[in-house]
């Protein structure tokens, strides 16, 4: 008897096609549980410093779970960058934006891959404008530092001293990047 089901059981899943019910369960039955899934995130997020490979592996594993959530595609775009596929990374920042065009992280993170490429008044212009959408000081204070060094790879020393007294002022107990 249990040969049979077992049989049964294994001739259904074969024979399921990818839109019936028996897959969609097997599926469902995947999907990581919220909790998994933050810390899945938060793992990402926490090898992305020193281990981007790992990071990316992660966040891509998360990614399938929840295909829409900007956090992991921010991972994703700064574990590129991290690895040098700038291609790549440009490519899911670009489904940041379309998936929310005006979200400060998407702008973020499409300045991150501006910069890569040497466009720095292009990243700033986006850095501006998230500025101009983010309430909390330590969320201004993080656009201005990213601005801050951005100004000095582009050779703007006084702009970007400017830009790090600004962020001082609102956070004061920040460290200087």
């Amino acid at each position: 008897m249990h040969i049979r089901l077992t049989l049964a059981l294994t001739i259904t899943l074969v024979t399921a096609g990818p839109a019936s019910p028996v897959r969609a369960q097997e599926r469902e039955s995947l999907r990581p549980t919220p909790q998994q899934f933050t810390d899945l995130k938060r793992d990402a997020e926490t090898f992305l410093q020193n281990e981007p490979k790992r990071a990316l592996t992660l966040a891509a594993q998360a990614q399938r779970a929840m295909p829409d959530d900007l956090e992991i595609y921010s991972i994703l775009v700064r574990a590129h960058l991290a690895l040098g596929q700038i291609a790549e990374a440009e490519k899911q920042a670009q489904w940041m934006l379309d998936l929310r065009t005006e979200h400060p992280l998407s702008l973020q993170r499409a300045a991150d891959v501006r910069e890569a490429i040497g466009q720095f008044d292009g990243a700033l212009a986006l850095l501006n404008d998230a500025f101009g959408r983010v309430r909390t000081p330590q969320e201004k204070a993080a656009i201005l530092n990213q601005a801050a060094r951005i100004q000095r790879k582009a050779g703007r020393e006084a702009s970007a001293h400017r830009l790090i007294e600004e962020a001082r002022k609102l956070m004061p107990q920040e460290p200087k990047p």
